[in-house]
């Protein structure tokens, strides 16, 4: 069983596609066949992104995403109990809004399909995928093997239009 936290900071009006977030993220991480575990996904503004990004990774800016894959081991009896039944905490995903627009207007494709390749992008991060230095540049092929596979996931899940906009 997989379970998807999906949040959003205070102050910030609920897009129309929020509801539509946990059924999206399961559908990728089905697609990476993991069908066990917990995933948190918290959406915010420029703000708050930069305070993470200051306290975690000691950069004093805002960026578009933020994956923090879980280093808790299960230790615990409970722990274990939980585990056994729900699977692995796989981490947190922070996603700035205000960067994914920007983001969109920069690759020239909807929000919707930004909101898409920041949440494969996430998601693979928690699965112990990582692209170095490495990041998309508007019309360049990717060369390394995650952002490869982002960029095929995207373009399958694009015409099934699990996130809509309403």
């Amino acid at each position: 069983m997989m379970r998807v936290n999906v949040n959003i900071i205070e102050n910030i009006k609920i897009p129309i596609w929020f509801n539509q977030i946990e059924k999206f993220v399961k559908q990728v991480l089905k697609k990476l066949k993991k069908y066990r575990g917990e995933i948190s996904v918290v959406f915010c503004d420029d703000e708050y992104m930069k305070t993470v990004n200051k306290q975690y990774r000691n950069i004093d800016e805002s960026t578009d995403i933020l994956s923090f894959e879980s280093q808790m081991e299960a230790k615990f009896f409970l722990q274990k109990i939980y585990e056994a039944i729900y699977g692995k905490y796989l981490g947190d995903i922070f996603i700035s809004l205000n960067m994914l627009k920007i983001n969109a207007k920069y690759f020239e494709v909807s929000e919707i399909e930004e909101l898409q390749r920041l949440l494969i992008h996430g998601i693979l991060h928690l699965c112990g995928y990582d692209h170095e230095d490495e990041h998309l540049v508007n019309g360049v092929e990717p060369n390394c093997e995650m952002l490869k596979l982002q960029e095929k996931l995207l373009k399958e899940f694009l015409p099934k239009k699990i996130i809509k906009e309403k």
